[in-house]
């Protein structure tokens, strides 16, 4: 065999191999739809079955081992997704990445979701905290049934050597990211506020008509423009980073009582437009135990019911677009350690927190909190000269239980049980839409509004008073809402 073709046999080989390794790292395990599974410690045995598009039904003789086979099933199909939303909500998204998203993980520390789902932890029922554990047994049973050989393409694309431990805080912790993404107030009262700012009330009333030339102009130079321009920033960035463009956003729902029916029963019907990811932020679920029997849709691989249908009761969701954040134009003192409201000076709330990059650089943040909230404004050079800087109140940082919320939806069996859900849901705001087997439609929008002075003005407070602090929430029993019977109609507002 002369040189030439001993070259171009060590290419061809060179290549088989080159085109082995590629195949090897780049395919992905192979999913089992039929079979025995034995991997899970479950008190009896678990059917589970997939109709042609891969959606799962789980039939379980106990509440325990269907949520543990949901976590493994839910973490089967998404678990790189469920992974990134944590490295989300810690603020870890320059560890797994790169360095370059240092900004967004501050953005992510300051507003302090992880803070606020621990709060939220906090409240949760001993049964609900019992769901939330088997489900995470489930999804790190999957986890650890992988050898780094086997990780799905995104961990090894990204060089993640550890895949993370799921515990009930990463599942609380959904609600307080999906309240950030479906809030209705951050991009647009800082805007109004930059435009009345810079040029003025007559050009604030043209495109802001409730505007009122009375309202009070806080005079603050630049503060609201060039934090509007930061923060706009980086929410776009974030938002990129984590799929959630809010193009074509506009969700729908209604519902037809049994009344205007052939047969007696209501049609429901509910389109969240959420943004089109792939893959898409919905998961379809079945669930059935001695306790629960729902279908629906949860997110990212989490059975939890958060649009979908029992035995007895159907429900959709669509966002209420709540104005349930304010923001605060606040006087520091000198050395930022102090704030100045209603004649005195306040010790502001400073706490340090570390980050570390993929690089292995460690970085120091600072967050400065005034008893409103956090202030997310950094100190612009002028800004500092006047020592302003923006706080930020949220609903959402009164930690309500959505979670526990969610569970009681899915065995609610008529509007009774059903209102008695919604009373634990907070933010995101929603409107709940009903319909129940019995013919019976209604709506309630589950959200908590804070009660404030000018809640109207949709621009920033001035922070140098409380009198535009927040005095709580509207009553459950004063929100308005509908329920409409076969025979009778109700309409309510205290």
């Amino acid at each position: 065999m002369g040189i030439r073709y001993k070259i171009l046999f060590l290419i061809i080989i060179l290549f088989i191999l080159i085109n082995y390794a590629i195949n090897a790292f780049l395919n992905p395990v192979e999913v089992a739809y039929e079979g025995i599974n034995t991997e899970l410690s479950l008190s009896d045995d678990v059917e589970v079955l997939f109709d042609d598009y891969g959606v799962p039904s789980v039939f379980a003789e106990n509440d325990s081992d269907m949520f543990k086979v949901a976590g493994y099933i839910g973490a089967r199909d998404r678990l790189f997704q469920m992974s990134f939303m944590k490295y989300a909500y810690k603020g870890q998204l320059s560890l797994v990445v790169n360095d370059s998203l240092f900004a967004e993980d501050r953005f992510l520390r300051t507003l302090g979701f992880e803070k606020t789902a621990k709060k939220t932890l906090d409240k949760v029922s001993s049964e609900t905290m019992k769901h939330l554990q088997d489900t995470c047994y489930g999804i790190n049973a999957y986890a650890q049934s992988l050898s780094p050989a086997q990780y799905p393409l995104e961990f090894k694309l990204l060089q993640i050597k550890e895949l993370p431990v799921f515990e009930p805080l990463d599942i609380i912790a959904l609600s307080t990211m999906m309240a950030w993404e479906l809030q209705g107030g951050w991009d647009s009262e800082l805007f109004f506020g930059a435009i009345n700012e810079q040029l003025g009330p007559d050009y604030l009333e043209d495109i802001l008509p409730s505007y009122d030339k009375n309202f009070v102009t806080i005079a603050s130079n630049d503060v609201l423009l060039k934090s509007y321009q930061q923060f706009a920033s980086d929410t776009k960035n974030l938002r990129n980073l984590l799929k959630i463009d809010r193009d074509g956003y506009g969700s729908n729902a209604w519902a037809v009582s049994g009344a205007k029916t052939t047969s007696g029963k209501p049609l429901l019907a509910n389109d969240p437009h959420l943004a089109y990811n792939q893959p898409p932020w919905w998961y379809e679920i079945r669930l059935k135990s001695d306790n629960f029997n729902f279908g629906g849709y949860g997110l990212y691989g989490f059975p939890l019911p958060v649009i979908g249908h029992n035995e007895h009761i159907g429900w959709g969701f669509t966002n209420v677009m709540t104005d349930d954040m304010d923001f605060y134009i606040e006087s520091l003192n000198e050395d930022q350690t102090q704030y100045y409201v209603d004649g005195e000076w306040r010790d502001l709330l400073i706490e340090e927190e570390e980050i570390v990059l993929k690089s292995g650089e460690r970085r120091k943040i600072t967050i400065r909190s005034t008893h409103r909230g956090p202030i997310i404004s950094n100190i612009h050079r002028d800004a500092k000269a006047l020592n302003k800087a923006i706080s930020f109140q949220w609903t959402e940082y009164d930690a309500f239980d959505e979670t526990t919320a969610l569970f009681m939806l899915a065995q609610a069996s008529n509007w009774e049980e059903f209102s008695e859900a919604s009373k634990l849901f907070g933010a995101p705001g929603q409107n709940w839409t009903y319909a129940d087997k019995e013919g019976n439609i209604g709506w309630r929008p589950s959200s908590k509004i804070p009660i404030r002075l000018d809640a109207e003005k949709l621009v920033p407070f001035d922070g140098s008073t409380t009198k535009h602090d927040w005095q709580g929430y509207i009553p459950f029993d004063e929100m308005p809402y509908l329920v409409q019977s076969k025979k009778r109609i109700y309409f309510k507002r205290k």
